[in-house]
C-alpha cells in the first residue's frame, strides 16, 4: 500500500521505521507534552498532502454487542461498483493522533486505491 503513497509520506513513513523509538508506558511521561509534540510533527507532514476534496466521508456507528463502534468511510467519487475495503485501526494507545488530524491522509488513501 506504502507504494501508492505521496513520495515524500512514503519516505516520512520509511524513516520513522528505521528512526523511531519505541513508546513503552512510561508512569512518568507527560502525556499533553507528547501530544502537542505529535500533533506539530504530524501537521508539518499533513500540509504536504493534497486535499482530495472529492472523497466523501460518511460518518456511522457499527454495534457490537453492547458497544457502538465509531467509523468514517471514504469513497472516491464516482466509483463504478462496489470495492474492497481498506480497514485502518489506530494504534495510538488513545494517546497521540486522531481521525481529525489524519483526514487528509485517509483522503488520499481513498483517492489512491
Amino acid at each position: 500500500m506504502r507504494e501508492k503513497l505521496e513520495a515524500e509520506l512514503r519516505q516520512y513513513l520509511e524513516k520513522l521505521d528505521r528512526e523511531a523509538e519505541p513508546v513503552v508506558f512510561d508512569e512518568n511521561l507527560d502525556v499533553e507534552k507528547f501530544r502537542v509534540e505529535d500533533r506539530k510533527h504530524v501537521a508539518e507532514l499533513m500540509k504536504s498532502l493534497p486535499s482530495y476534496e472529492t472523497i466523501a466521508a460518511e460518518d456511522f456507528f457499527v454495534t457490537i454487542e453492547d458497544y457502538q463502534i465509531p467509523v468514517r468511510v471514504f469513497t472516491p467519487d464516482g466509483l463504478p461498483h462496489p470495492m474492497p475495503a481498506y480497514i485502518y485501526i489506530h494504534g495510538g494507545g488513545f494517546v497521540i493522533a486522531s481521525l481529525k488530524e489524519l483526514d487528509k491522509l485517509f483522503r488520499q488513501m481513498a483517492a489512491e486505491i
